[in-house]
């Protein structure tokens, strides 16, 4: 066995393992908020579900090209399975993109403005964003099979994604039009979530003061149902900046790259 022939190994166990368990988390993740959003529906809980739908489907679906490739020891289908591997992967990458912008967004209002967020934003309000949001990274996606970017194969061969060294002004155009697609939801994630941080240390701290000028016996009903409150916030912010330190770390070395290309 050559040196060659180790790598691409070393590269398909390590392609395995990450993808494997990427699937069966995705699906715990599916279950778990579906079982949550029947007893608490809310437009948090749509959310966590599309997005948990979205990262399982196309996990699949670009996965099994390089399965493929580890498999036979060369890539096949051509051009063609290149082009959709690297259209599902701009897919993925562009609708958790706008999943985790509208997640942030919906958490920021729900803090700053709650009884505007309680009267305007409904589950089928989120339904409906979540399409939005699907619909505009397919159609998206469909601009490097339409010449306007490429996509292309990395270093080993093993899996096509967008061309990340690009060679003529669309590829370079196309580059600078993803990282801004990318850079801009972050930054706006980056924002509502240190307003979120900012409210709800604000909020507690409003709320200590006016429980303790209360009545005692009112004052532990109080605490009880202020309790309650933050328990819900505290679990939505969590999850919010988890996924958006995921997010932010995902596209910090794309748009670095792209940068560095352009000096």
């Amino acid at each position: 066995m050559t040196n060659d022939d180790s790598q691409i190994t070393g590269e398909g166990i390590v392609l395995y393992i990450m993808s494997g368990t990427g699937i069966v988390a995705n699906g715990f993740a599916i279950l778990a908020s579906a079982r949550l959003l029947t007893m608490q529906p809310l437009s948090p809980n749509v959310f966590v579900l599309g997005l948990s739908c979205v990262d399982l489907i196309s996990l699949v679906f670009f996965s099994l090209p390089s399965w493929l490739f580890h498999i036979k020891g060369e890539w096949i289908g051509g051009k063609r399975l290149c082009d959709f591997q690297g259209f599902v992967f701009l897919f993925a990458t562009l609708c958790s993109a706008f999943l985790a912008t509208s997640m942030a967004v919906d958490r920021c209002i729900a803090v700053t403005k709650p009884f505007f967020h309680r009267k305007t934003m409904t589950v089928n309000k989120a339904k409906l964003l979540i399409l939005g949001a699907i619909a505009a990274s397919f159609l998206i996606s469909f601009f490097p099979i339409l010449s306007f970017g490429s996509f292309g194969q990395n270093l080993s061969g093993s899996f096509c994604t967008v061309n990340w060294f690009p060679e003529n002004a669309s590829d370079s155009a196309f580059c600078v039009f993803y990282a801004v697609l990318g850079g801009l939801p972050a930054m706006v994630v980056l924002v509502c979530n240190i307003t979120v941080i900012w409210e709800l240390f604000r909020s507690k701290q409003r709320r200590v003061s006016v429980t303790n000028m209360i009545l005692p016996g009112a004052q532990q009903m109080a605490q009880a149902r202020n309790t309650e409150r933050d328990d819900t916030e505290t679990q939505f912010s969590r999850t919010m900046v988890l996924i958006s330190v995921v997010y932010l770390l995902g596209w910090i070395p794309f748009m670095v790259r792209t940068h560095c290309s352009m000096l």
